[in-house]
């Protein structure tokens, strides 16, 4: 039996986060078209019953994930099956992000590439020390083509992302996060138990309003949207109870205003 190139670990009672890993080491974390597949059918559970926060992890110190794998790719010789296939990837790299919870990229070691597309997929990147970013494409005669041109410039701004792309050069991870691709930089080493953290911090707030913080601030979400979004929590049973919790303890300290405490 062949050996899964994705592996999904699903939350307990301990744990709120679910993990994926790529699992091939061997090759650099590449992902290839079958690989590509079993991540996404993998979202596609997560998405059933989402948990309060997804990980996503590669097995291994050296890559996150080194992009597309070549020798799979170099199969592709006419445009239409090009097509074919990088439109494929760009519907899987964003199913991440159309999660209804929070997604973060726990990168330890190079994320090249597509495997930079795919840190830019999640809602949060967390990176350890030696984790490297780049995005060589133009340098092979191409562009980013899973579709994280886009999300490239909502983290690092447009001019920032046109040098990134032009030059195609390595970041280190903490001019990385100097400008803004990665969120929160940790030793080496650190970047799961660090992403793990912040999804516990985020288990605190109210899952219908986490998904409705990721709707609110997709750049197409019309001024109208988001509106009504607010005004369906507003009557909803979170922040009802949300509101009553509050109340009884302003009452038990003796902190309500007075017209509150009857």
């Amino acid at each position: 039996m062949t050996a899964p190139q994705i592996t999904l670990d699903l939350p307990d009672q301990r744990f709120g986060h679910a993990t994926l890993r790529i699992c091939r080491p061997g090759s650099g974390n590449a992902l290839s078209r079958d690989a590509a597949e079993e991540l996404s059918d993998a979202v596609d559970i997560l998405a059933a019953d989402p948990p309060a926060g997804v990980l996503l992890a590669a097995q291994g110190e050296r890559f996150f994930c080194a992009g597309g794998d070549l020798v799979d790719y170099r199969a592709l010789t006419d445009s239409d099956s090009t097509l074919t296939a990088f439109l494929r990837m760009q519907d899987i790299l964003g199913r991440p992000r159309a999660l209804p919870c929070l997604v973060i990229g726990a990168v330890e070691g190079a994320a090249i590439g597509g495997g930079a597309e795919l840190a830019l997929a999640c809602d949060l990147r967390v990176a350890g020390a030696r984790a490297t970013f780049a995005l060589p494409q133009t340098r092979l005669g191409v562009v980013v083509g899973w579709g994280a041109g886009p999300w490239l410039v909502e983290a690092v701004g447009r001019g920032r992302a046109i040098e990134l792309l032009t030059t195609g050069r390595t970041l280190g991870a903490e001019e990385a996060a100097a400008v803004r691709l990665v969120d929160v930089l940790v030793p080496a080493g650190q970047a799961e138990s660090a992403a793990a953290a912040m999804v516990a911090q985020a288990r605190t707030a109210s899952p219908t309003a986490v998904r409705a913080v990721k709707k609110v601030l997709d750049p197409a979400a019309a001024p109208e949207e988001v509106t009504r979004i607010f005004a369906g929590l507003w009557v909803g049973d979170d922040h009802r109870a949300a509101e009553d919790a509050w109340r009884n303890r302003a009452r038990a300290t003796g902190t309500a205003a007075p017209s509150e405490r009857a």
